[in-house]
């Protein structure tokens, strides 16, 4: 009798155990309200490379743009999954990214069957309890507090702009418009106008209402440091900058400009000159203004993290990682495990 009551006590221990572990393991884990997934230079780069705290997370261009992690100084790399990414933003539990699998016949890493493209949330420490957010192709995707936002795709309408809450729920259309949901600043979206104009916006995302900052022809709008960056249209993409209010616009680098970014101390500027006979990647230190070349050629994908700049070749796959401290150049080249 004793053994019995032995057996079906531990029965019941196990069986309590198991379905606390279940209800955690899919327990949605929410985060401060107003913290960003990644910057917004990195986003719209295409947000191969992520760093939240110590940590870098990145799609290692060895490894067919897998899931990695590594330390600041770029060693001690894992792999966290095998899906191709991108829009990658880390914060608080979680990763959240775009899934870019178009030439994979099936995910691996998960058990269950998922579609090749889409937007997925998987726990930060290790990898674990993949969930799937949204099941077609997504363009640029941000994390913002508890809700993803991101470029809606389907065959009708092309991209529109969206925003879904971290647990899946709540999935709502805020634009028809394929807005970049890149610069999150003080609890709005910065963002130029596409289909009706080029003025720059800001949206409050506590009640998606909008409001209009600056007018005029811009593109690539960047809200970082107290100021807004972006291409200037009317002066041959040129790059400038304002105030977040619209005040005081001025232009900082005068040549044709494609790729730019700004590094998380909103101490310099990188950028990507092109339309010339000498193309090349340059840096702008925004305190005192002078330029330089980092390296001539043609450059994109410019991403920074505290310690360096990431940036592929434009005609090539080879990646670079630049360390303005130091002004060391080298190549970018993660293991594959």
């Amino acid at each position: 009798m004793k053994k019995w009551i032995i057996t079906i006590t531990i029965l019941l221990v196990i069986g309590t155990s198991l379905g606390a572990i279940a209800y955690f393991s899919t327990r949605t884990l929410w985060n401060n309200e107003n913290i960003p997934g990644n910057s917004a230079g990195n986003l719209a780069n295409g947000g191969f490379f992520c760093e939240d705290g110590d940590t870098i997370y990145f799609a290692n261009p060895k490894d067919s743009g897998s899931l990695y992690s590594m330390s600041q100084d770029c060693t001690n790399f894992k792999k966290l999954h095998e899906d191709r990414v991108s829009s990658i933003n880390a914060a608080s539990h979680y990763i959240v990214y775009v899934r870019e699998n178009h030439e994979r016949n099936k995910s691996e890493g998960s058990l269950f069957s998922f579609n090749n493209v889409g937007i997925y949330r998987i726990n930060k420490k290790d990898g674990s309890n993949i969930k799937q957010l949204y099941d077609d192709p997504a363009g640029i995707t941000s994390l913002f507090g508890n809700y993803i936002y991101y470029q809606h795709y389907n065959t009708e309408t092309n991209l529109e702009f969206y925003k879904v809450k971290l647990d899946g729920s709540e999935e709502a259309r805020i634009s028809t418009e394929p807005i970049v949901p890149a610069s999150m600043e003080n609890g709005h979206l910065y963002y130029n106008g596409i289909d009706n104009d080029h003025n720059i916006h800001a949206l409050n995302l506590s009640n998606d209402q909008n409001s209009d900052v600056a007018y005029g022809n811009y593109f690539s709008v960047l809200a970082q440091g107290g100021f807004l960056f972006y291409l200037d249209l009317e002066n041959h993409y040129s790059i400038g900058r304002m105030g977040m209010d619209g005040s005081y616009p001025e232009l900082l680098v005068r040549e044709r400009c494609s790729f730019f970014n700004v590094s998380p101390d909103n101490r310099y500027l990188y950028y990507q000159i092109d339309g010339t006979d000498h193309n090349q990647l340059c840096q702008m230190d925004l305190l005192t203004l002078e330029q330089k070349t980092i390296l001539e050629g043609d450059f994109c994908r410019l991403h920074t993290t505290s310690k360096y700049l990431f940036f592929q070749d434009f005609h090539t796959e080879q990646w670079y990682q630049y360390d303005p401290a130091g002004d060391s150049l080298n190549s970018f080249s993660p293991p594959v495990l």
